[in-house]
């Protein structure tokens, strides 16, 4: 339930009332009241929360309409008692109208914006920097990129072109603003080597496009419930939702203050593919999931052709994405990697009294020219004392058995550890 305040002029009380009683509204009450010494009346109603947006509508017939109301679950209870569990039960979803002035009055001042943004930056940075992760987690909580995102999708899915140009342009504001931060501090303290966090915060996953699509649905899906039937907080989804971008944001910056291109390439290549996966599956959800269409908030009319022109444009541009990624050296990469570590593992199973253990693959960060080197740590177990044969053999058969599978630049060097079982 959401208690609404309305103020009428003397006279409409009933007419509020009565359409109120319509949609829902129970324990109304109209009492009469001044307003800078002119009379009026007010009307306090509590109506079902997906009703709010159609009886704001309705009453729209009233002159000089006033409306106030809390985005806060209200208990309206009513005999008989002995039903009070059902009549406290929340409905669940919120109306299109109580949705989008929710996203609307998010939105924060741009002074208070770019001061998380630079604070958000400096955790990453030295998150980066010191390969601390719990750091990247700190700036994820922090960086405020969730609400301009939503904002975005809300704008797409409502038609509203300039609530969605507002999201778009804070949300990339913000990723530029980080970006230079970090380039800056790098600049500074005269960083010149890359390391292992930013190298594996570079290397884009062949299923990266998951975490924008789950981010967009999740955030639109957190502002289309009502606070009570919610079960994931905000920050929560706000963290999910900066996941990628922050430490990507930041590894680009660092990147370029370096020279770095390819892997200030790839995170910016994520950063592309999270702005438009989020804008897609929040517009989506939001159409699907809370009618929230053009025509579903009389106050607020948006354009019939902005969500389909939209949605069209970032699927596209995900598809194109996706296929620029599939035929990237970095996805190449992962796919030897993958491919390599069966081929080790297969080959060591295949020798009678080893049993295979772990192994670490990866491609050297620099080889030979236009060759790339496949590095290997690998570790197997053997029952018998004959661990330095075994290490000769199972380094000679390995490099041979990945000579075969790999493509010819490929040169795999398998450094490899025998351990002796009790």
């Amino acid at each position: 339930m959401r208690q609404l305040l309305v103020h009428a002029p003397v006279g409409w009380g009933s007419e509020v009332l009565e359409t109120a009683t319509e949609y829902g509204a129970v324990n109304c009450a109209t009492y009469a009241a001044e307003d800078h010494a002119a009379p009026i009346e007010v009307t306090v109603v509590h109506v079902p929360t997906p009703m709010l947006g159609q009886l704001v509508n309705a009453l729209q017939q009233v002159p000089d309409l006033r409306v106030s109301f809390s985005p806060e679950n209200t208990l309206a209870l009513r005999p008989p008692f002995e039903q009070g569990e059902q009549q406290a039960m929340e409905s669940g979803t919120r109306s299109p109208f109580e949705t989008l002035l929710d996203s609307v009055s998010s939105i924060s001042s741009l002074w208070g914006f770019f001061a998380y943004t630079l604070l958000a930056s400096v955790l990453v940075w030295i998150g980066l920097l010191t390969d601390t992760g719990y750091l990247l987690v700190a700036a994820m909580l922090v960086a405020p990129f969730a609400g301009p995102a939503v904002n975005g999708a809300l704008g797409a899915a409502h038609g509203d072109l300039r609530l969605f140009a507002r999201g778009v342009a804070r949300f990339a504001g913000g990723l530029a603003v980080m970006i230079v931060s970090c380039a800056l501090l790098s600049l500074i303290a005269g960083q010149n080597t890359e390391t292992a966090l930013m190298g594996s915060v570079s290397r884009v996953a062949a299923v990266a496009v998951l975490l924008p699509l789950v981010g967009g649905c999740a955030a639109a899906v957190h502002l289309i419930l009502s606070q009570r039937a919610s079960l994931v907080t905000g920050a929560a989804v706000g963290t999910l939702v900066a996941a990628a971008l922050a430490p990507s944001a930041g590894t680009a910056g660092m990147a370029l203050s370096m020279g770095m291109w390819g892997m200030a390439g790839d995170a910016m290549f994520e950063l592309a593919l999270q702005l438009v996966g989020i804008l897609l599956s929040g517009a989506v959800v939001f159409r699907l999931g809370n009618r929230l269409g053009p025509s579903a908030i009389r106050a607020a009319k948006g354009r019939a052709g902005v969500y389909p022109l939209v949605v069209g444009v970032t699927a596209v541009a995900t598809l194109g994405l996706l296929g620029l990624q599939a035929s990237s050296a970095g996805l190449t990469a992962q796919r030897d990697v993958a491919h390599a570590r069966t081929v080790v593992q297969r080959t060591i199973k295949q020798i009678p009294n080893v049993t295979y253990v772990a192994a670490e693959i990866r491609f050297a960060e620099h080889g030979p020219a236009g060759r790339r080197t496949l590095l290997g740590d690998v570790y197997a177990a053997t029952g018998t004392d004959r661990t330095e044969p075994l290490k000769t053999e199972l380094t000679d058969k390995l490099e041979t058995a990945l000579d075969d599978t790999q493509s010819p630049e490929v040169v795999p060097l398998m450094n490899v550890s025998v351990l002796t079982t009790p």
